[in-house]
């Protein structure tokens, strides 16, 4: 998330598209210098930290107030929570826990070797492209499968479908997403406990959906912490395990009156009556 990689390619075309699905923060002494920059995108309901770059050598570490200034602009269009990753050894940690992120999750990547070359197996299941049908099923899964903080920040089924659904004799077993860069595929499977042969069934996704891409990645989370023996099976651990925290905003909503209303009490207390009537002179 720290560092200079392709950092003025990416504020250049933030100006020119009109900043709608990420933006920019820099927080300077003046208006010719920056001290620290950083850069948010906004998906759905929440925002996430694409990456801070800090340029101050010495003195007080300004990545703190920047961190303010960026989740004040998410706020400010509609986020509701904002999230990053970080490991723990990394100094980053510490900052965003102090700024008042908490842990909510962890991820790890994996590489599966050479998944071209492997021989195609009989799998109970069957991979499918998702349609707007399969969301009901996949949220009552994903309700399942995902732990309640999990839950608060992300989206479901029913705004963001996944790329495939996983199914057999019993219906729905798990579904995945997945991204592509050039020949670089990047999975990120959910399957229930009970699904067995999963090593087959990530095989079977690759042949026939993945056929063309060179390297394909899984990201497994803690809420699929029970993969890692499979994914050990399958190929190796290529980045260290990163821990996923999120800061909620306070939400500020208009109420139709009439909510109000609803809950309006039309009984008015007497403030000149005790509110335990009682015959001692001294109790009035």
């Amino acid at each position: 998330m720290r560092g200079n990689y392709d950092l003025f390619t990416s504020v250049t075309i933030e100006a020119l598209v009109g900043s709608r699905d990420w933006f920019s923060q820099a927080l300077g002494s003046n208006n010719f210098g920056a001290i620290a920059i950083g850069q948010a995108s906004l998906s759905g309901k929440g925002a996430r930290l694409n990456w801070l770059l800090s340029t101050q050598k010495t003195g007080l570490d300004p990545l703190p107030e920047l961190l303010e200034h960026i989740g004040l602009e998410a706020g400010a269009r509609g986020a509701r929570f904002i999230s990053a990753s970080a490991r723990v050894d990394d100094c980053l940690f510490e900052i965003l826990r102090r700024a008042g992120f908490c842990i909510y999750s962890w991820q790890s990547v994996w590489k599966i070797d050479n998944p071209q070359s492997e021989p195609l197996v009989n799998c109970p299941y069957n991979w499918r492209a998702s349609s707007e049908k399969d969301a009901p099923a996949i949220e009552t899964l994903q309700r399942k499968l995902l732990a309640p903080a999990v839950q608060s920040v992300t989206e479901f089924a029913s705004t963001r479908l996944p790329n495939f659904v996983l199914e057999g004799d019993e219906g729905v077993q798990g579904y995945a997403y997945i991204e592509r860069a050039n020949e670089l595929a990047l999975i990120k499977p959910f399957f229930k406990v009970e699904t067995t042969v999963v090593d087959e069934a990530l095989r079977q996704l690759m042949s026939e959906f993945l056929g063309d891409a060179s390297s394909v990645l899984v990201l497994q989370t803690s809420d699929q912490a029970w993969l890692t023996q499979t994914l050990l099976g399958m190929g190796s651990q290529v980045m260290p395990r990163e821990e996923l925290l999120v800061k909620h905003f306070a939400v500020m909503e208009k109420l139709p009156v009439a909510n109000l209303n609803a809950a309006h009490n039309g009984r008015q207390t007497d403030t000149v009556r005790p509110l335990i009537p009682s015959s001692d002179i001294g109790d009035h």
